[in-house]
């Protein structure tokens, strides 16, 4: 498998209807966070600061 986390399947099943969102209403209603390459550490610190704005 390597060093690749394996997508749970929970997370594989809401896939197309976050991609449906994400292509709609999602950026415009909410702030987006890319968390993809971010350690979860960072991705915390991340949401943090954008939360205090």
């Amino acid at each position: 498998m390597g060093d690749h986390p394996v997508p749970s399947p929970f997370r594989l099943r809401y896939l197309e209807p976050y991609a449906e969102a994400a292509r709609t209403w999602l950026h415009r209603e909410a702030e987006v966070i890319d968390t993809t390459h971010l350690t979860p550490v960072q991705a915390a610190h991340r949401i943090a600061g954008s939360v205090r704005r």
